[in-house]
């Protein structure tokens, strides 16, 4: 975390991006997109750069072959990233909710391969209810076997260790942060797989600014905790919370939210 007084107008990047969607259809029930989140956030925090990054098919389109190619469509995020990080942006928090997480992982190590001489003096990775070796459900054999580059990414452990290495060493020059949040009742990811980056980051050992963490979420939501995440009063107070203290503000603006109505 960073000091308040170390604050200053204008020099904060929040990005938020979205998980797989797990309905059938996207349109009817949206409820693992930041999309409410985000706007919300612009209103509380108006000062924070806030970017909001989509995914672009569902669960459905992937399993059909129906979707982008996971390379081209990480290298288009990482551009839209890029276009935001202009040279008095210093501090960058990425949160990727579900599948989110891991995409977000890659598009900050490309971010710094990318232009290393112009990255951020602060980069903080946050996942929420994010899989690292799979759902640890059932439904992972049929995922494994779709041959699909957007979902087989999921099962790319080494991928996803040596990617969470590079950016623990990014605070050798800079600071870095990687923190790891997980979901009571989680009905979408196994607590397993979510833990197992706490046990490879738990094996890094770099000289730096480098610090990780983890935290859990218990929504109100009993029944669809996961995909209702982003529209539950619990787990949006959550992340207010770990956007004041991961980017601080010099003044605190009481924000009482309308929540939306989830759709059923």
């Amino acid at each position: 975390m960073r000091a308040g007084m170390d604050w200053q107008p204008g020099t904060d990047l929040v990005v938020c991006l979205d998980g797989i969607f797990s309905a059938t259809w996207r349109s009817v029930t949206p409820d693992i997109s930041w999309k409410w989140y985000v706007a919300h956030l612009r209103r509380r925090r108006p000062e924070l750069r806030v970017l909001h990054l989509f995914q672009p098919s569902d669960m459905v389109q992937m399993l059909l072959g129906n979707s982008a190619n996971y390379q081209s469509y990480m290298l288009s995020l990482s551009r839209t990233v890029l276009r935001s990080v202009s040279p008095e942006i210093r501090n960058v928090v990425i949160i990727g909710f579900s599948f989110g997480g891991i995409v977000a992982l890659d598009v900050l190590n490309e971010i710094a391969k990318l232009v290393p001489a112009a990255s951020p003096d602060y980069l903080c990775l946050v996942t929420i209810g994010s899989s690292y070796v799979g759902t640890a459900r059932p439904p992972d054999l049929v995922l494994s076997r779709s041959q699909h580059d957007y979902l087989t990414r999921m099962f790319d452990t080494e991928r996803t260790r040596s990617q969470m290495e590079a950016l623990a060493h990014f605070g050798v020059k800079r600071s870095s942060r990687i923190l790891i949040g997980t979901i009571a009742r989680d009905e979408i990811v196994g607590p397993d797989s979510q833990k197992r980056a706490l046990e490879w980051l738990s094996q890094i050992n770099v000289a730096g600014d480098f610090r990780y963490g983890s935290f859990k979420v218990n929504p109100a939501n009993l029944v669809r905790p996961h995909d209702g995440f982003l529209y539950d009063p619990i787990g949006t107070s959550f992340v207010d919370g770990l956007v004041d203290g991961l980017l601080p503000s010099p003044w605190i603006r009481p924000f009482r939210p309308e929540m939306p109505r989830q759709l059923r």
